[in-house]
Protein backbone atom coordinates (compact mmCIF):
# COMPACT_ATOMS: atom_id res chain seq x y z
CA UNK A 1 0.00 0.00 0.00
CA UNK A 2 1.31 3.35 -1.28
CA UNK A 3 0.88 6.18 1.42
CA UNK A 4 -1.28 8.13 -1.32
CA UNK A 5 -3.54 5.02 -0.84
CA UNK A 6 -3.67 5.27 2.94
CA UNK A 7 -5.72 8.67 3.20
CA UNK A 8 -8.46 5.57 2.42
CA UNK A 9 -7.73 3.70 5.89
CA UNK A 10 -8.83 7.34 7.56
CA UNK A 11 -12.19 7.28 6.45
CA UNK A 12 -13.23 3.10 7.76
CA UNK A 13 -15.33 3.26 10.54
CA UNK A 14 -14.23 1.02 13.22
CA UNK A 15 -13.35 0.41 16.95
CA UNK A 16 -10.95 -1.56 16.87
CA UNK A 17 -7.40 -1.99 14.22
CA UNK A 18 -6.32 -5.38 13.41
CA UNK A 19 -2.87 -5.55 11.81
CA UNK A 20 -1.50 -8.88 10.77
CA UNK A 21 2.01 -7.39 8.66
CA UNK A 22 4.64 -5.46 10.18
CA UNK A 23 4.73 -3.78 6.68
CA UNK A 24 1.82 -1.61 7.86
CA UNK A 25 3.71 0.05 10.45
CA UNK A 26 4.58 2.61 8.06
CA UNK A 27 0.93 3.85 7.35
CA UNK A 28 -0.08 3.87 10.61
CA UNK A 29 -0.07 7.25 12.57
CA UNK A 30 -1.76 9.01 14.83
CA UNK A 31 -4.70 10.00 12.24
CA UNK A 32 -5.28 6.79 11.57
CA UNK A 33 -5.17 5.23 15.03
CA UNK A 34 -7.06 8.05 17.26
CA UNK A 35 -8.70 6.20 19.75
CA UNK A 36 -9.16 3.29 18.07
CA UNK A 37 -7.53 -0.35 19.90
CA UNK A 38 -5.36 -1.83 18.03
CA UNK A 39 -4.73 -5.71 17.93
CA UNK A 40 -1.14 -6.70 15.66
CA UNK A 41 -1.54 -10.21 15.35
CA UNK A 42 1.51 -11.99 15.22
CA UNK A 43 1.40 -15.31 12.86
CA UNK A 44 5.21 -15.44 13.23
CA UNK A 45 7.89 -13.16 15.00
CA UNK A 46 9.91 -12.31 11.80
CA UNK A 47 13.27 -13.43 12.46
CA UNK A 48 15.55 -16.33 10.73
CA UNK A 49 15.21 -19.69 11.97
CA UNK A 50 17.42 -20.29 13.72
CA UNK A 51 18.05 -16.90 15.34
CA UNK A 52 21.05 -15.83 15.21
CA UNK A 53 22.78 -15.30 18.45
CA UNK A 54 24.03 -12.04 17.94
CA UNK A 55 21.56 -10.78 16.58
CA UNK A 56 17.84 -12.51 16.27
CA UNK A 57 16.54 -10.25 13.61
CA UNK A 58 20.33 -11.30 11.90
CA UNK A 59 20.20 -7.62 11.42
CA UNK A 60 17.64 -6.77 9.23
CA UNK A 61 17.18 -3.32 11.23
CA UNK A 62 13.97 -2.30 8.90
CA UNK A 63 12.00 -5.02 9.48
CA UNK A 64 12.88 -4.91 13.48
CA UNK A 65 11.67 -0.89 13.45
CA UNK A 66 8.86 -1.91 12.05
CA UNK A 67 7.73 -5.21 14.32
CA UNK A 68 8.78 -3.10 17.21
CA UNK A 69 7.18 -0.53 15.86
CA UNK A 70 3.98 -2.34 15.84
CA UNK A 71 4.46 -4.17 19.12
CA UNK A 72 4.63 -0.78 20.77
CA UNK A 73 1.74 0.81 19.71
CA UNK A 74 -0.74 -2.40 20.23
CA UNK A 75 -3.07 -2.97 23.19
CA UNK A 76 -2.88 -6.16 22.72
CA UNK A 77 -0.47 -9.05 20.54
CA UNK A 78 -1.96 -12.02 19.81
CA UNK A 79 0.05 -14.54 18.73
CA UNK A 80 -1.21 -17.81 17.03
CA UNK A 81 0.69 -20.37 19.10
CA UNK A 82 2.10 -21.19 22.18
CA UNK A 83 5.99 -21.44 21.03
CA UNK A 84 5.50 -18.31 19.40
CA UNK A 85 4.14 -16.57 22.41
CA UNK A 86 6.67 -17.61 24.42
CA UNK A 87 9.67 -16.37 21.07
CA UNK A 88 8.40 -12.57 21.42
CA UNK A 89 8.60 -13.15 25.13
CA UNK A 90 11.85 -14.65 24.98
CA UNK A 91 13.26 -11.29 22.85
CA UNK A 92 11.06 -9.17 23.80
CA UNK A 93 10.20 -9.76 27.76
CA UNK A 94 8.65 -6.08 28.07
CA UNK A 95 5.75 -6.69 26.02
CA UNK A 96 4.60 -10.32 28.13
CA UNK A 97 1.88 -8.55 29.60
CA UNK A 98 0.27 -7.38 26.31
CA UNK A 99 0.50 -10.97 24.68
CA UNK A 100 -2.08 -13.23 24.35
CA UNK A 101 -2.12 -16.93 22.69
CA UNK A 102 -5.22 -17.77 19.94
CA UNK A 103 -4.38 -20.59 18.24
CA UNK A 104 -4.45 -20.55 14.36
CA UNK A 105 -5.25 -24.11 13.52
CA UNK A 106 -7.95 -26.84 13.05
CA UNK A 107 -8.79 -30.32 14.14
CA UNK A 108 -8.01 -32.36 10.83
CA UNK A 109 -9.79 -35.68 10.14
CA UNK A 110 -9.05 -37.44 6.84
CA UNK A 111 -12.53 -39.24 7.10
CA UNK A 112 -14.27 -35.84 7.33
CA UNK A 113 -15.62 -33.71 4.72
CA UNK A 114 -15.55 -30.79 6.84
CA UNK A 115 -13.40 -30.08 9.50
CA UNK A 116 -13.92 -27.84 12.93
CA UNK A 117 -11.60 -25.36 14.74
CA UNK A 118 -11.48 -27.52 17.90
CA UNK A 119 -11.71 -24.04 19.77
CA UNK A 120 -14.48 -21.92 18.08
CA UNK A 121 -16.52 -24.39 15.57
CA UNK A 122 -15.26 -22.67 12.60
CA UNK A 123 -15.91 -24.69 9.80
CA UNK A 124 -13.63 -25.77 6.90
CA UNK A 125 -14.28 -28.10 3.55
CA UNK A 126 -11.94 -30.14 2.44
Amino acid sequence: MSGEEAYKLQDIKCDVLVIQFYEFATVLDESLIRDRKVVYVIHSVPTPEPPPTWDPFGGNDDIRWKFERLCDIADVLVCVSKAEKEKLSRIYPQYEDKIEVVYNGITYDVNCDINRNYLNGRHSVT
